[in-house]
């Protein structure tokens, strides 16, 4: 008797185990599934302190050449379309005639933002004083002029953006540039949207701050005064890195070192994220 209840035991503890066992695999599979369905269909998911951010889902592109008018690199808007068509994503692009205040609106529409044009300093007057203020802005397509948008531009949202590199000799356009405070109060972007900023100055956190603290989940942008040529050169690469990676962050961290410093201005390219 004794010993057929040591069997029963032994068989009743082997058929505990396996039950257990099968449902500890059963488990870990649906956790598995879960979790991988979360990151496909997830956008814009920060990987921990690494900031790694991968992009699932429908990658749609807004490519804004705010420089084409000073700086023009025709070659460029194809070149980035077609490889963004290579990882399934849309390409919208917006020249520079057609860049204006209430394209901003737009932004909240798209999963990419690149804009390659004008940031920096803009001078902005003080109706209190007469005197002028100097603010972090970005520049739209529009020329600038005192008549236009007068209660912007004396709220101090809407500035007169001068750039600080002339394309040539006795260039005088200046353009309404849009201050961080504009941006802080009115910019609507999508929640976990990238945004490349292929211009001088962008890379600081006064502007990509705001980015970021508007849903963004990464900011790429140069710190300091970078050359046309050598941005233009390292959006391609970024670009031609997302369709290798289905990376944006990694787009950039894989970069060799010479393209994440201007060889001729000594400008940084930096990336900011919601870890950051």
């Amino acid at each position: 008797m004794k010993k057929e209840a040591r069997k029963s035991a032994k068989r009743s503890y082997h058929l505990f185990n396996r039950k257990h066992l099968k449902i500890i695999i059963a488990i870990i599979i649906v956790v598995s599934f879960i979790t991988v369905g979360f990151e496909i269909y997830s956008y814009g998911i920060s990987k921990g302190a690494s900031g790694i951010v991968r992009n699932f889902g429908k990658c749609k592109v807004l490519f804004i050449d705010q420089l084409e008018s000073d700086y023009p690199n025709p070659q460029l808007a194809g070149n980035i379309t077609a490889e963004l068509e290579k990882a399934n994503c849309t390409v919208t692009v917006i020249p520079a005639n057609s860049f204006t205040i209430s394209s901003l609106s737009l932004f909240k529409y798209y999963n990419v933002i690149i804009f390659r044009g004008h940031t920096g300093w803009a001078n902005v007057y003080n109706p209190g004083t007469g005197g002028l203020k100097v603010y972090v802005a970005l520049f739209t397509g529009e020329r600038y002029s005192p008549y236009v948008y007068t209660k912007l531009q004396r709220e101090g949202y809407i500035a007169e953006g001068i750039p600080l590199v002339k394309p040539r000799p006795n260039y005088n356009k200046t353009y309404i540039a849009v201050t961080q405070y504009y941006l802080e109060k009115y910019l609507q972007l999508k929640k976990g949207s990238i945004i490349i900023l292929s211009t001088c100055f962008a890379g600081y956190k006064v502007l990509a701050g705001i980015f970021v603290k508007k849903g963004a989940s990464l900011v790429v942008g140069w710190k300091g005064n970078v050359t046309v040529s050598h941005a233009d050169n390292v959006l391609e690469k970024i670009v031609m890195n997302y369709v290798k990676y289905r990376s944006w962050s990694l787009a950039v961290k894989m970069l060799p070192k010479k393209y994440t410093k201007d060889p001729f201005t000594g400008a940084l390219l930096v990336i900011y994220t919601n870890s950051h």
